[in-house]
């Protein structure tokens, strides 16, 4: 129950975020909403599933400190290299996404080479 409560608690907190920094910071306060939704909300869920299942801290990061890593590598090349592209407007948003999108899957690549087979695994295994 805790849990659904800081679910619906941080949802309306982010929401509130992005209504007060819109128009400031425009779609950053979207990104910076969602990271603190995250940041409040992983610890409760965290602490759910423990009770539920026996789901710790360990297993957390065990099971995502590559995604974590990749996003890290992402955020520092999206930043360095949007100051470098030259772009504006939509053709700006449209280099970022796409050089995430790369640098994301190539860092993740590196850090878990069978990933491609391991997700194959979730659709044909029965």
């Amino acid at each position: 129950h805790l849990t659904l409560k800081a679910e619906v608690a941080t949802t309306l907190l982010a929401l509130a975020l992005v209504y007060l920094l819109g128009a400031s910071y425009g779609g950053m306060a979207a990104a910076l909403a969602l990271l603190l939704r995250m940041l409040l909300i992983t610890p409760l869920q965290v602490r759910g599933l423990h009770a539920a299942i026996g789901y710790d801290w360990r297993s957390f990061f065990q099971s995502s400190y590559r995604s974590l890593l990749a996003s890290v590598v992402m955020v520092v090349v999206v930043m360095w290299l949007s100051r470098q592209t030259g772009l504006s407007g939509y053709a700006h948003l449209a280099g970022d996404i796409a050089i995430g999108t790369l640098t994301y899957a190539l860092a993740y690549s590196l850090l878990h080479p069978r990933w491609p087979q391991e997700f194959k695994l979730v659709f044909t295994a029965r």
